[in-house]
Order: C-alpha cells, then structure tokens, then sequence
C-alpha cells in the first residue's frame, strides 16, 4: 500500500487533465479490490481503477456524484494493463489494448493524493503486484492509451 500526498503529490498532478498507466496483477478479485486512485481522500472526489465482480471499472466522481466505464473482465493473478485519462468533462480508459472506453462526468477539482492498493478514502487495501505506473499531466490521445496497455 503506497500514498503519495501533500507537495509531493501537487507538484506534479494536473486537476484539469491527465493520463495514468498502471500494470498490476491483483491477487484477488473481490468487491472493491482496489488498484489505482486519485482522490482527496474520499469517495466524493476521485479517478478510481478497480475491479468489482469480475470487472475491472473506471470511475470518475465530484461533489459525491460518480459514474464510470466498464473496462472488461477481471482475473485474479493475471496481469490488468489500463491506461486512463481525464479531460473537458471526460474520462477515457483502456484495458489490455482494448477498445478505448468514454464516460462524461464532472471533473473532481480537489484531488489532493494518489493511493495504490487501497480505496480512495484509504479503508480497504488490497493484495497485488504493482510493477508499473506511470502519469502525464494532459490528455494522451485514444490510440496512444490502446498502445499503451497492448
């Protein structure tokens, strides 16, 4: 479980857009197993990656209301590649080199930390394998997220 907060978190995130890529392999599949977020330490405001029965979602929420893309099925101790981003009220994900998934959704704006392996207020932590993540601060196109997590 990793969190990265305060100065070493705002010097380098962009609450107008931005791109992560993570590639994790969780150790289990449960309701909520947690891989990625960035959030202000709640649920209220929040870019979620996470798997949930057997799916891995993206979810996007501010000022307590959420929505989120369905990115495709999840495995317990299989590598999930998934490059998401964020911009104009938008939010793109990918997972494995798949289609590129979008959801219209207000934009958080008082995302203030990043935690891996934990939910976004920092509840529940999952077990997993985290061997790469990487972030830009804008909007990397649809075809660079596919290529990015084939």
């Amino acid at each position: 479980i990793a969190s990265i907060t305060g100065t070493n978190f705002s010097g380098f995130y962009n609450q107008s857009e931005g791109t992560a890529f993570v590639d994790a392999t969780p150790d289990e599949v449960v309701n909520a197993t947690n891989i990625c977020s960035f959030s202000d330490g709640t649920f209220s405001n929040r870019h979620q990656f996470y798997a949930e029965t057997n799916f891995y979602f993206l979810r996007t929420g501010a000022s307590g209301s959420a929505s989120g893309n369905t990115l495709g099925a999840a495995v317990a101790n299989t590598k999930a590649k998934v490059a998401f981003s964020f911009a104009n009220g938008s939010n793109f994900g990918s997972l494995n080199g798949g289609s590129v998934t979008t959801n219209t959704q207000t934009l958080p704006l008082t995302i203030s930390e990043l935690n891996l392996g934990s939910s976004p207020a920092g509840d529940v932590t999952n077990a997993m394998h985290l061997s790469r993540l990487s972030y830009w601060n804008d909007r990397l196109s649809n075809d660079y997220l596919t290529k990015l997590t084939s």
